[in-house]
């Protein structure tokens, strides 16, 4: 339990980097209870070790030579990461083709990694970070002073080129634990099918039991032990740095070497103590990583409440099982879904066991037997069972939860469990009561039903806000990317964050891909009542809200067609000019001279073929919104930010603050 104590300490110092308020917290009650419940020698190590991993975690020294040498650490399709003395950094390149282990030497300009997030997608900086990586290398001149002889991603390919292009996505991202293209893939995350497979090591289990067996008979000692371990890392070298393989093959050389050299003497929690430092000795960014969390906390969790699966009927054990891990995968399932599937459990017990044959059919096909027809076979039939399980959904959707969220639940859950091993009844009944009462409270859409805002959905180069009253959602315009799929990336997570199920309403002001680029993925994945597109629809009043169209003449150009929405919410005056121009704003100011705003989302993302003088003179806006995104354009043109700047409008930008939210509580 000693040991288990330093690498808690190890952990919550590393952590301590990127959540400093909730880690500070935790970690000073966590010292405090060993301080109370250990010796004053054993507290002063886990102080020290917390305070050195602090320390170590930011460390950071930069290497300011102009031609950088070393040897690339981790590749992938368009980007390596590359270390040189003590630094590591990005360097992006098209279809790359480096392995680890290449020796190049590196001459480019060096900048701070400064990717562009989307609402609710990917954070490739925070990706990156938790990884040692702080810096780029632009436009880079590249010498290989050595290739890595063994060119594993070509190998990779190869193999994968066999098989079908829906079986290639499918092996890609349950064999080789990358990739995510494909339904089925995509099926697979939003049951967390795929992280469970990986992060319980099941299928490496059962492929090294069925090793095991089959040599049985030819070797009798623990020699046939080995070589599973053999093949299994040669199977890691083409997987990593993936953290799930490399655990699994620490785990076993530790058991092996328990019962040779100890005879069996360790238990069981120092030697996943014992896994846990060895991890990190090997890569101490590991630590960082959800592979890390959950492969070592589910077999903890699973140990501690041993006494309760003992003292359960055979029926109950699966149960509690399964349930346990369940609760524990919640904060994830938010994390990467924000929204949880209630049925999920028992769809993961019914389809986990019928990966295990296609990950040992494929591991055999990747040693040498040509099975390959096989295993498109049994693909297509698990394909089959995949898409039969989308029927059975009772999705609830909430936000990701906050760290401090978290923490309380996994303290319940801990508390739960102890006092159900001691058989404390009026306190595992309170908790057991209190721990849904959280979850409930956090899932339960109850600010809906007091907070009514306006958002301008941070979509890149492109439009895309949300009203919200009530149960009444209207959509004005999806946004678009031809790099990527706001509607899957961006806007359904960031909806269903918002614990909104479905949209009453979509409005989309013109044809350009910028504003309606992603309408049919979302009408596709998201429920949506309705669509309006023309003039000729509005006004439209729908719960209180009047939506109307300023706009109603036509034009040759496109952008001039914009629809030009005004709407009041609580006072408070919106006015949306799509992409509309300097031309629309004088014909809109001739027919409505008395019109005023409080909130303008100016035309065309900042163009200076919008947002005239004259126009911004006669409306008074208070703020000034600009929907926009890294751009080739000059939005937010400088002529424009000057009018607006010389009348005092507060300029707020979507690339610069992310989402822009306007709400009221229906108390005030």
């Amino acid at each position: 339990m000693i040991l288990l104590l330093f690498v808690i300490s190890i952990f919550l110092g590393f952590q301590l980097k990127f959540s400093y308020c909730s880690i500070a917290i935790i970690s000073s009650i966590y010292l405090i209870f060993v301080l109370l419940r250990y010796k004053k020698k054993i507290f002063g190590v886990c102080l020290s070790i917390f305070v050195i991993s602090f320390a170590i975690s930011n460390i950071n020294i930069e290497n300011n030579n102009q031609i950088k040498v070393g040897v690339v650490i981790e590749s992938r399709d368009n980007y390596f990461l590359f270390l040189s003395k003590t630094e590591r950094f990005y360097v992006y390149e098209k279809n790359n083709t480096r392995e680890i282990g290449d020796f190049l030497s590196i001459e480019g300009d060096v900048s701070p990694i400064d990717f562009e997030v989307l609402e609710s997608s990917f954070d490739m900086n925070i990706f990156l970070n938790k990884k040692g990586v702080y810096r780029q290398i632009e436009k880079p001149k590249i010498e290989i002073r050595f290739n890595h002889p063994i060119r594993i991603k070509k190998f990779k390919q190869i193999f994968l080129n066999r098989f079908s292009e829906d079986t290639k996505n499918f092996i890609n991202s349950l064999f080789f634990l990358s990739g995510h293209e494909g339904e089925e893939v995509a099926i697979m995350q939003s049951l967390q099918l795929n992280r469970l497979i990986s992060s319980s090591g099941i299928y490496l289990y059962a492929l090294s039991n069925l090793l095991e067996f089959l040599l049985k008979r030819r070797i009798k000692s623990n020699k046939r032990k080995i070589i599973p371990l053999i093949l299994i890392f040669i199977y890691q070298i083409f997987v990593f740095p993936k953290f799930a393989v490399l655990r699994f093959l620490i785990n076993k050389t530790l058991k092996l070497i328990n019962l040779k050299f100890f005879q069996d003497k360790i238990d069981y929690l120092n030697l996943l103590s014992f896994s846990m430092i060895i991890s990190l000795m090997i890569n101490r960014y590991y630590i960082y990583e959800d592979s890390f969390l959950i492969g070592y906390s589910i077999p903890l969790f699973l140990y501690f409440i041993r006494s309760i699966i003992n003292r359960a009927r055979w029926w109950k054990i699966p149960i509690i099982v399964t349930g346990t891990i369940y609760i524990f995968f919640i904060p994830f399932l938010l994390k990467y879904n924000n929204s949880i599937n209630l049925l999920s459990p028992f769809i993961q017990a019914i389809l986990c066991p019928f990966f295990i044959p296609l990950f040992i059919i494929t591991f055999i096909t990747f040693i040498g037997v040509p099975i390959f027809k096989i295993v498109e076979f049994y693909r297509q039939f698990l394909s089959k069972m995949i898409e039969f399980s989308r029927f059975f959904r009772i999705e609830i959707h909430a936000p990701e939860m906050s760290i401090g969220v978290i923490i309380l639940m996994y303290v319940l859950l801990i508390g739960l469990f102890y006092y159900l091993a001691i058989k404390f009844t009026p306190v595992y009944k309170r908790i057991g009561l209190f721990l849904p009462l959280l979850l409930i409270v956090h899932f339960l859409p109850i600010e809906n039903m007091i907070v009514s805002y306006v958002s301008f959905i941070n979509v890149g180069q492109g439009d895309s806000c949300l009203i919200h009253k009530g149960n009444t959602d209207i959509l004005i315009d999806t946004g678009g990317s031809l790099y990527k799929d706001i509607a899957s990336d961006c806007l359904i997570p960031y909806l269903k964050s918002k614990r909104i199920y479905d949209i009453d309403l979509v409005i989309i002001t013109h044809n350009d891909y910028d504003h309606n680029g992603a309408l049919s993925s979302l009408i596709n994945n998201f429920k949506v009542d309705n669509v309006i597109t023309k003039k000729d629809s509005f006004p439209i009043n729908i719960n209180g809200i009047l939506l109307e169209n300023l706009n109603k003449a036509s034009y040759s150009d496109d952008n001039d067609n914009s629809l030009v929405l005004f709407f009041k919410m609580w006072g408070k005056r919106f006015l949306l000019m799509g992409d509309a121009s300097t031309k629309v704003e004088k014909t809109i100011l001739d027919s409505k001279k008395e019109l005023k705003c409080d909130v303008l989302k100016i035309g065309h993302h900042g163009s200076n073929t919008s947002t005239s003088e004259d126009f911004i003179r006669n409306i008074k806006p208070i703020d000034a919104i600009v929907s926009v995104g890294r751009n080739y354009y000059g939005h937010p043109h400088k002529d424009v930010l000057s009018i607006l700047d010389k009348y005092n409008v507060r300029i707020r930008r979507t690339d610069l603050e992310g989402t822009i939210t306007y709400k009221n509580y229906k108390f005030l």
